[in-house]
């Protein structure tokens, strides 16, 4: 059917596909020969067999636009093709086109195992050096800090210019921050960072402080409030930061909630957000606190907690282009803080008057918001744009809502 219709500009085989060996080799052919072909999509239920990644890459026609490969490992999916039997030989670079002069995103979703990434990460790392004018890259997580390496000078070199980078890596992604010094716009992580971010964070905002307009944790990420800080106060031209998981708070109790610097625990220092261009915040907060506090210690970590509380609603308040807005604590300590993060009028609510973009007020993992019909008007006045608020609590603030 491919060989029929030469003219074929995009090319889609969805997941249900599990096709055999032989017939992933013609299908490759006959891509191959698509000489219009600018966009191709693959999606598989098990991994390929090994060696595929090569022969799809080194064959793809030079009018390509965009490539997505995915796969993911499932039960069976472990088990070998005869292909994977075969001694695995990587083409020299002779046999590779020079360049795809018109490919601008590459979307690979992945796992290579141990023994696969001996040859596959060379595969890419060749086939990223011949893609002259990339601007969106997605990268399969890699487990040896060498494939990372490896992508440095090609990010370097070649003039390819990669503004927006999924990484679902490890920390070994800060190997890639001078490479890619200046251009990332787009930062997105869902991986499991094992050790705090601090160094990650640091490298992130000092090489793409003037390019990142966007950033995504979502997961488990050890991102500690001077992290979150850090972020907010050096990028000026963020537009949307989701930080959906912040560290425990037993790893650094002192310093925690977005926009604060705690310099001494009596005389907290406090530094403004640089991110006026804000349009998506997402942020979970964390209790500060240590265990078995004496009463009046206690009390005074509510106090300090408290503060950087309002003083973080007073940043929020700046943000006049926000319009879609998350608060709320980290899993866990939903349910056990007596520090209310809450959204009434006594709490700091007044701070964001000037929200006039607020669309979205996503309330979910607040305990207890305390809105009631007094600020339900206020935000009427307010907030004209408003057209939903998610994680009301209790049936009277369901009708308020209604």
């Amino acid at each position: 059917m491919i060989k029929r219709n030469q003219d074929l500009q995009t090319f889609s085989l969805g997941a249900q596909s599990d096709l055999m060996p032989e017939n992933l080799e013609l299908m490759t052919r006959a891509i191959s020969g698509c000489r219009h072909l600018t966009t191709l999509r693959l999606e598989f239920r098990r991994r390929p067999y090994r060696g595929w990644l090569n022969n799809i890459l080194k064959n793809l026609p030079p009018t390509l636009q965009v490539i997505s490969l995915h796969w993911k490992r499932s039960v069976g999916s472990n088990r070998l093709h005869d292909h994977d039997l075969r001694p695995y030989r990587i083409d020299t670079k002779d046999d590779w086109p020079h360049s795809y002069p018109y490919l601008e995103e590459i979307d690979f979703v992945f796992d290579l195992t141990a023994r696969e990434e001996e040859g596959e990460e060379d595969v890419i790392c060749r086939f990223l050096e011949r893609c002259p004018v990339l601007t969106t890259l997605h990268y399969p997580k890699i487990t040896k800090t060498n494939g990372i390496r490896k992508l440095n000078p090609i990010l370097q070199s070649k003039g390819s210019h990669p503004r927006h980078l999924d990484s679902m890596s490890e920390s070994q992604w800060i190997t890639t921050a001078e490479a890619m010094k200046g251009r990332v716009k787009e930062f997105f992580t869902h991986a499991e960072f094992p050790e705090p971010l601090t160094t990650f964070t640091s490298t992130l905002t000092r090489y793409w402080a003037d390019t990142l307009e966007s950033i995504r944790f979502l997961c488990y990420s050890h991102l500690h409030q001077y992290d979150i800080q850090m972020i907010l106060t050096t990028c000026s031209k963020l537009k949307k930061f989701e930080c959906m998981w912040t560290a425990s708070p037993m790893v650094n109790p002192i310093e925690w909630l977005p926009g604060i610097k705690v310099k001494k625990p009596e005389s907290p220092s406090l530094k403004d957000w640089v991110c006026l261009d804000l349009e998506v915040l997402h942020l979970m907060f964390a209790d500060e606190r240590k265990p078995n506090l004496e009463p009046e210690e206690k009390l005074e970590q509510v106090k300090r907690t408290e503060l950087k509380i309002e003083h973080a609603y007073q940043q929020i308040g700046r943000l006049t282009k926000l319009g879609q807005l998350t608060l709320g604590w980290r899993t866990k300590l939903l349910f056990v803080n007596d520090i209310n993060l809450d959204m009434s009028l006594k709490s700091g609510l007044g701070y964001m008057e000037n929200l006039k973009d607020l669309r979205i007020l996503d309330i979910t993992r607040i305990r207890r918001p305390n809105i009631g019909l007094e600020e339900v008007q206020w935000m009427g006045r307010n907030w004209p744009s408003l057209t939903e608020i998610r994680g009301m609590k209790s049936q009277v603030d369901i009708q308020i809502q209604q």
